[in-house]
């Protein structure tokens, strides 16, 4: 997938930026983690981890938001009709 810059990613109290290279760095102990990550233009993500000693990395995958264009046509009123 494409790499996200700049996605919010927190776990706990802990809230970290991802870098460049997609890479957001957080030094847990080892437990029960509600991961919250979002991004402009994608969907926010929540997930539930368990952390442990063994665990070096997580991937998470962010869906983007499909924009939809919408036109607006304003139209100037007729003349009124004289009666």
């Amino acid at each position: 997938g494409q790499i996200l810059s700049g996605a919010r990613v927190q776990a706990g109290s802990w809230t970290v930026v991802a870098d460049a290279a997609g890479v957001a760095e957080l030094q847990l102990p080892p437990g029960l983690y509600e991961f919250s990550i979002a991004r402009e233009g994608f969907s926010p993500l929540r997930r539930q981890v368990a952390v442990t000693a063994d665990v070096s990395a997580i991937d998470f995958t962010l869906t983007p938001i499909e924009r939809q264009s919408v036109t607006v046509t304003e139209q100037a009123p007729a003349d009124p009709v004289a009666a």
